[in-house]
């Protein structure tokens, strides 16, 4: 697992840039579906 980091540093949030990551993906996978969807609707 990850290190806790030492406080303040500017990585000491130790996994949240990676939380963040995987939110950020998830919100683009979701919006990439979702203009295919209407691409399609379109057509």
């Amino acid at each position: 697992m990850l290190e806790r980091g030492v406080l303040g540093e500017l990585l000491s949030a130790g996994t949240l840039p990676l939380l963040y990551l995987a939110v950020g993906l998830k919100v683009g996978a979701e919006l990439a579906g979702l203009l295919a969807h209407l691409a399609e609707a379109d057509e």
